[in-house]
């Protein structure tokens, strides 16, 4: 018997796979693969995302970004958490500030149209520089 690219192989040596005469290559035949779950059954990747408002404390100041310091005090944030089925969920800290805010600490206004910048301060509450309350 001929296949159709030349004669026909013994497909268990090949782990169900005809081989291409062309390329030499492993070809999936035309059985559906049983061993992986249908689409239903599947966990969904989408990630779940919620954010809830925190207050972030600084008990000195230090420099948010090049010549933007950020002074002691206690600021209105934002925790946003990702979680996946598959993985561990990562949070994140942000800090926002209007174009008056950044110039009073030393940055630049924000262009036309923009109403506040959004910092990422991860890193800072990570190494203790801002207190999550």
């Amino acid at each position: 018997m001929r296949g159709v690219f030349g004669p026909a192989q013994d497909q268990s040596s090949t782990g169900g796979c005809a081989l291409n005469d062309v390329t030499d290559v492993a070809m999936p035949t035309d059985q559906a693969d049983e061993s992986l779950p249908a689409a239903a059954d599947r966990p969904s990747a989408a990630p779940h995302v919620s954010s809830r408002r925190v207050w972030l404390t600084t008990f000195r100041p230090f420099e948010l970004m090049a010549g933007m310091v950020l002074p002691l005090g206690t600021y209105s944030g934002r925790a946003r958490r990702t979680e996946r089925a598959d993985t561990q969920g990562k949070v994140m800290y942000t800090l926002e500030f209007s174009s008056s805010g950044m110039q009073k600490m030393g940055g630049h206004a924000l262009p036309a149209g923009v109403v506040v910048k959004e910092f990422d301060v991860t890193d800072f509450v990570t190494f203790g520089q801002l207190i999550v309350s």
